[in-house]
């Protein structure tokens, strides 16, 4: 078959998205206009007003009719497979604004699935099953092909090494790791029920937010009464932000204070743009905050997640520093996007936070960045050992 770079249906929804943003820089352009002329509350008359009426009305009709040419092209791809330039287009943008995507019923949304050999799981195809699991969760606006770095996906790697059968998943990382942690659960619970032979072990290597991930469809296992966490023996975290990123409470605080101002207040409109899952990584959070008063975007606050580990699984943390060996831990840089305390599990604030992964369960590879801990040997052989 050949490879799509783009199909109908991805038009049509960034035909949406590009009408939505033209929405939103009106919107802006015709507030702050307002404030200058010091009426933020009337609406705008004389030429001005039509200006922007004009506007509105022109990228709604011209929305309308790209809507409807795209749709009618949705179909024309049944025939072709998704390249891997669309694929990472389509990771990126779920990651960023995923929850809009599924809110607004965008086409460019992405459903959860489990994935065998590059393709979405089914029963009849798996060749040579194994009765010994390994799932292998990706990170934030990524898919799982991209766990493969310069020739190299540790999951793959060690399944044939160790004789599991290898299986990734594809989520939408936009979404509340919440929301993804309880689909999860649904579907590792029907995959006992679909795999082709008895599962007896499940071990799990979550990525960066897919470490997260997976703590939270454990919660929901135990919440649900799912029997797949039975199975599950291992559990490792590779560069996991167990108590959050700095990068998303940076953010989170540039927006708190853009929305301080009445001028640049209309900008923090866009920030909040920004998906539910990349505020999650503030701090952690892999439980439903379903309250009717909780803003995410709100003045940022330590609100940690104090969900102890499964008892009946070991548990390995593996962190990455840029900082060379033979450094005091409190010294170590993180890897540009978590701390080493993070990936291991540490709260430098209030040790009862702390995971309390054994200390000969935790392990840290140096001179490495975030994405680079994926291609790292060290890395691989540390995993290896932990699996065996």
């Amino acid at each position: 078959m050949s490879k799509a770079h783009l199909y109908g249906r991805d038009l049509q929804g960034i035909s949406r998205l590009a009408i939505e943003a033209t929405t939103q820089v009106t919107n802006i352009s015709e507030g702050l206009f307002a404030t200058i002329m010091r009426r933020p509350n009337r609406r705008i008359g004389g030429i001005p007003g039509l200006v922007y009426r004009q506007i509105h009305g022109i990228t709604r009709l011209v929305g309308w009719s790209l809507d409807q040419l795209f749709g009618a092209l949705s179909t024309a791809n049944s025939q072709q497979v998704s390249s891997r330039q669309r694929d990472d287009l389509i990771a990126a943008l779920n990651g960023v604004m995923g929850d809009y995507l599924v809110a607004s019923n965008n086409p460019l949304h992405t459903n959860m699935s489990l994935r065998v050999a590059g393709a979405e799981f089914e029963p009849a195809t798996i060749a040579a099953p194994q009765s010994r699991l390994l799932l292998y969760i990706h990170g934030v606006c990524m898919h799982e092909q991209q766990l493969q770095q310069q020739g190299h996906d540790h999951g793959l790697a060690a399944a044939a090494t160790l004789g599991y059968s290898p299986i990734h998943v594809r989520y939408n990382t936009g979404l509340h790791i919440a929301e993804n942690g309880q689909q999860l659960s649904q579907l590792l619970e029907q995959l006992l029920v679909d795999w082709p032979v008895p599962v007896e072990e499940l071990v799990i290597l979550g990525y960066s937010m897919g470490g997260l991930v997976a703590r939270s469809a454990c919660y929901y296992a135990e919440q649900l009464g799912h029997s797949w966490s039975q199975r599950l023996t291992k559990l490792v975290f590779l560069a996991t932000p167990h108590h959050g990123s700095a990068f998303e409470r940076y953010g989170a605080w540039l927006h708190y204070v853009l929305e301080r101002n009445r001028y640049s207040a209309l900008f923090g409109q866009i920030a909040r743009l920004r998906s539910a899952g990349i505020t999650d990584l503030r701090y952690g959070t892999i439980l439903p905050h379903d309250q009717p008063t909780f803003d995410r975007f709100e003045q940022p606050a330590y609100r940690p997640d104090l969900l102890p580990l499964p008892a009946h699984v070991a548990c390995y943390a593996l962190a990455a520093t840029r900082s060379p060996e033979h450094q005091s831990l409190s010294k170590l840089r993180g890897d540009g996007l978590v701390a080493v305390a993070s990936a291991l599990g540490h709260d430098p604030k209030q040790s009862s936070h702390n995971l309390a992964i054994p200390a000969t369960q935790q392990a840290i590879v140096y001179a490495t960045h975030h994405f680079g801990m994926l291609a790292n040997q060290a890395a691989y052989q540390q995993i290896l050992a932990w699996l065996q």
